[in-house]
């Protein structure tokens, strides 16, 4: 079976003589745990395996053909092989095997395929692909990780599977796991969008922690409570100056009074002007980040808050 793999004896010659040439420039330019894939195509192993897949092939022997390809790859996985072993997939009708290993062959860079090989693999394809269907997944975030029935399934890439029901999953640290049944069609090709959305139990990284955000309201109002506070208290003092002024027996002392009178009249009026308005500023803020509804006002008897706390 000389079509699946492409390559009759002369150029199979020809090939070795090059790759011969190529491993002795590769010796004086890198490692030596290269070389060993690199002379992969022409070593004996690698040769007896091509020999008894292409005759196991021509005896309609599929299986072991296959098994032979197999080993050939494992030796010096390349373009050919993997054509070699997508061919006789097709033809036992694994379809879902041959669809991948004929993508591959078309992708790989290791004994490219060309001309008439490349259009036989491309025909071969388009006939698996008939029978399997692909999936495509985008997540959020990106470093999420998405599996399809088990398997790893990278960001943009296309899984080949058969048709029918499949499970798609997604997972991320601090996110809700995702979990959805894709039902797939033959020939048919689903692209499947994911947004995790974050788990309830883990904060946002980049919000602050809930305690801290509503400490600062609880600052501003408790320091504004001990402005108030300390106003009032000098305020309670006033009318004991006031009477002092009217109980000084001499100008001296009339004036003393006068003058701490308008101290304790100016600080504590002053305290407590900004305590009001700090405490009145906290619970509004405070609510705010509650998101409830809160209507403070300043009266002649005192601070008044209303709403639902």
């Amino acid at each position: 079976m000389s079509e699946p793999y492409g390559i009759d004896a002369p150029a199979r010659a020809y090939a070795g003589a090059l790759g011969l040439l190529a491993a002795l420039l590769w010796l004086l330019t890198v490692p030596c745990s290269v070389h060993g894939q690199a002379a992969g195509q022409d070593s004996p192993a690698y040769r007896r395996a091509i020999e008894r897949a292409v005759a196991a092939y021509s005896a309609g022997e599929l299986a072991t053909a296959h098994g032979e390809f197999a080993r050939a790859h494992e030796l010096y996985p390349n373009a050919r092989t993997l054509r070699g072993l997508g061919s006789i997939e097709l033809e036992l009708k694994d379809h879902v095997a041959a669809a991948r290993h004929l993508d591959e062959a078309l992708r790989s860079r290791v004994l490219p395929l060309e001309g008439a090989l490349r259009s036989a693999a491309e025909s071969s394809l388009r006939e698996a692909s008939q029978h399997v269907a692909r999936v495509r997944a985008s997540v959020e975030p990106p470093d999420a990780e998405v599996r399809l029935d088990g398997q790893p399934l990278a960001a943009g890439d296309s899984a080949i599977v058969a048709p029918g029901d499949h499970t798609l999953t997604a997972s991320a640290p601090h996110y809700a796991p995702h979990a959805q049944t894709l039902t797939l069609r033959a020939g048919g090709e689903e692209w499947v969008s994911i947004v995790l959305q974050r788990s309830a139990s883990e904060p946002a990284r980049d919000a602050p922690d809930a305690r801290e955000r509503t400490r600062a309201p609880w600052l501003v109002i408790g320091g504004g409570g001990a402005a108030l506070a300390t106003g009032a208290v000098l305020l309670a003092l006033l009318p004991g100056r006031v009477q002092a002024m009217d109980d000084a027996d001499d100008y001296e002392h009339w004036l003393d009074a006068r003058k701490e009178a308008r101290i304790l009249l100016g600080t504590g009026a002053a305290l407590a002007g900004v305590g009001a308005l700090a405490v009145a500023g906290g619970l509004v803020w405070r609510q705010r980040l509650a998101r409830r509804d809160v209507v403070v006002s300043l009266t002649p008897t005192g601070l008044v808050a209303a709403g639902r706390f």
